[in-house]
């Protein structure tokens, strides 16, 4: 039988990292649909009256206000067109994008060279010395050629 040289890639991620970003993908998201929602019930004229849309008003209006006067706003039938909710929304898709591009998924790459006749082997532990033999000089081969370079 003859030995053949077959390249594995093998990925790791590190899931800690992977949590962390859906954490701030989820606490952005919910940031980002109540600002949407302001935008919409001030579009359209809601009731400020209302107790839902007054607290959702009294939420948003910190993270608003420090856009408010940009651009001016505009009365729009009932409703109000309001930028400064737009240029909010903008503003916390960047933030959220930049933060999670701090914790971006990290992959190292490791390449293994297996030797290996034509049929797949299912059992690691019987491989053959001869096998361990062509897999040692393999790897001896690549750590000089990484010296080279």
């Amino acid at each position: 039988m003859r030995d053949v040289q077959k390249k594995r890639e093998v990925k790791e991620t590190e899931t800690a990292t992977d949590t962390l970003r859906r954490v701030i993908r989820i606490i952005f998201s919910l940031a980002g649909i109540i600002l949407l929602f302001r935008f919409v019930f001030l579009l359209f004229g809601a009731n400020p009256d209302n107790q839902f849309v007054d607290t959702l008003y009294g939420i948003t209006e910190p993270y608003v206000g420090i856009f408010s006067g940009i651009f001016p706003e505009t009365e729009w039938g009932r409703g109000v067109f309001e930028p400064a909710t737009l240029i909010a929304l903008v503003v916390l898709f960047i933030a959220s994008w930049l933060i999670q591009s701090l914790f971006a998924k990290r992959t190292l790459r490791r390449e293994e060279y297996v030797a290996s006749d034509h049929t797949p082997k299912e059992d690691p532990s019987s491989e053959t010395t001869e096998d361990t033999a062509v897999r040692e000089k393999v790897k001896e081969e690549k750590v000089k050629k990484e010296g080279e370079e």
